[in-house]
């Protein structure tokens, strides 16, 4: 009897296996109708401000979190990336930015995430989803000096948690009074701007 409950265990295993749909082509996130966006990973992201080295910082990264969770949904990330279906989970995220050490992200100059370790970044996130494409905004630098923000927008293989594609942007949106509205409003306008250039890759590739 126990091994054959072990035999029937191990079947649904491999069925369940199978069945778990994967991506290896970086075209698949033009042409895949579905797309989950983890929001934004604070973790490794550094703010370029003298007069603010040495502060704690760390309410400010829970600041733009909630920012930024107001203004996405379902519904925006669906049509931005001109999906059929997307799915808004912050979660993944947010349990690396709770790992903040927030007097450690004022600096004096603009720090570099290496492309390598954007694999690294995206292996550490705890995911509810068993497969699809997922989209997380990793966030390089807040450059108060050239008023400038540069994240890479990252999409991966949920199953695999591949990286697919890694598009390192930068944008120049800030606006508003205070950290969290001022780097926030960059953030929405730089999601903005890369998801209309995305809009105009999937013409290319697909047609649509």
């Amino acid at each position: 009897m126990k091994r054959t409950l072990a035999s029937l265990f191990l079947y649904f295993a491999v069925i369940a296996a199978q069945a778990q749909k994967t991506y290896s082509d970086p075209h698949d996130i033009y042409i895949t109708d579905e797309l989950t966006f983890y929001g934004y990973d604070f973790s490794q992201t550094k703010l370029v401000e003298t007069k603010r080295i040495g502060e704690d910082l760390g309410q400010y990264v829970f600041g733009w979190v909630g920012f930024l969770q107001e203004r996405f949904n379902d519904e925006k990330i669906a049509d931005w990336f001109r999906k059929k279906k997307a799915h808004v989970d912050f979660g993944p995220t947010i349990e690396q930015n709770k790992k903040v050490n927030g007097k450690e992200i004022a600096v004096y100059t603009k720090n570099t995430i290496l492309l390598d370790s954007i694999q690294q970044m995206v292996n550490k996130y705890q995911l509810k989803e068993k497969d699809g494409i997922g989209l997380v905004v990793i966030v390089e630098s807040f450059d108060k000096n050239t008023v400038k923000t540069s994240v890479y927008f990252t999409f991966f293989d949920i199953a695999t948690k591949k990286v697919l594609v890694a598009d390192y942007f930068v944008g120049k949106e800030a606006d508003g009074y205070g950290l969290t509205a001022y780097w926030g409003t960059s953030l929405k306008g730089i999601t903005g701007n890369y998801a209309s250039s995305f809009r105009k890759r999937i013409k290319s590739v697909s047609g649509k």
